[in-house]
């Protein structure tokens, strides 16, 4: 008999954005598939129990808001760890954590494929990392937000 992998982990949130000056974000996880579990409010994802490909789908619900791409940067960026002195930088091809890159079905859509499987040395993750959304309008920038993924694991799969 074949063995048969589990389906690969599946996060969905939508994103509302508040009103000026603070725009605060509050990312809402989809109610029917368990993304709940995996992402709060301020967009932290906790993917302490995987050790695979997660794809990640963020939609945003606010009329007039996009995610932001301009100056040959795309609306994500990224850091290795939670070191303040580590920059995050633009979610380039061929990235060990985003091999897949980042798509956008839409201006207010954006899913990318998280591997959360080894660090850049090539060991395992780094506990923590974080990355960077970049949001705008039709005139331009709006506002960054830089919420944390908890990573490691040890589960190829989503926990029952």
């Amino acid at each position: 008999m074949p063995c048969i992998p589990p389906p690969q982990p599946q996060i969905e949130a939508t994103i509302t954005v508040g009103p000026a000056p603070d725009y605060p974000l509050a990312f809402v996880p989809n109610p029917n598939d368990g993304s709940a579990k995996y992402i709060d409010r301020d967009g932290n994802l906790d993917f302490s129990s995987f050790s695979c490909e997660i794809t990640i789908r963020f939609t945003i619900a606010t009329k007039g808001i996009v995610f932001y791409q301009g100056y040959g940067k795309d609306s994500i960026s990224y850091a290795e760890s939670l070191d303040p002195t580590e920059l995050k930088q633009p979610v380039a091809a061929g990235h060990h954590q985003f091999r897949k890159g980042v798509n956008h079905p839409s201006a207010q859509t954006l899913v990318f494929e998280y591997h959360n499987d080894c660090g850049r040395h090539g060991d395992r993750a780094c506990p923590s990392s974080r990355y960077g959304l970049y949001l705008g309008y039709a005139g331009g920038f709006l506002k960054h937000h830089d919420p944390i993924i908890n990573n490691g694991g040890t589960q190829n799969f989503a926990p029952k």
